[in-house]
């Protein structure tokens, strides 16, 4: 399956997005439009997965643009997990960020996608660290 991944910006995209967090079930709110646009436009770098024009996986990445990002609503819609649409979101945040020269990504994980960051040399963060960080550089 071919995964095609963009950089998009919330006005190009928000119909899109709107799709992919549906069916997610991730929490889209019609009835603040506002409020989800500001979700979007205030993040470092949104990106969408595609498979053949169909908008099924969506990031966000919030950054302090020098050594943290952190990945946030990392999602794939239900029939096409586990078919490399994550793996492909994965691969561009990490390009991303090393191109950007970021130190370290971290994320908050569910049980289900702790093996794909982990694929990705994730290491789990202490106890009183919830999540999962990912050091690209020594600091």
């Amino acid at each position: 399956m071919n995964v095609d991944i963009k950089s998009i910006q919330f006005e190009d995209a928000k119909k899109d997005i709107k799709v992919v967090w549906k069916s997610c079930d991730w929490g889209w709110n019609d009835n603040d439009s506002k409020k989800m646009e500001s979700i979007f436009k205030n993040r470092w770098k949104n990106f969408l997965a595609y498979v053949e024009g169909t908008p099924v996986g969506y990031a966000g990445l919030i950054s302090d643009h020098n050594v943290y990002a952190l990945i946030v609503d990392m999602m794939v819609e239900p029939t096409y997990q586990k078919k490399g649409v994550g793996k492909a979101l994965m691969e561009r945040i990490v390009s991303e960020c090393k191109s950007e020269d970021i130190k370290v990504i971290k994320l908050i994980s569910s049980e289900q996608g702790k093996r794909l960051y982990k694929s990705y040399d994730f290491d789990i963060c202490p106890n009183e660290s919830p999540g999962m960080m990912l050091k690209l550089y020594e600091l």
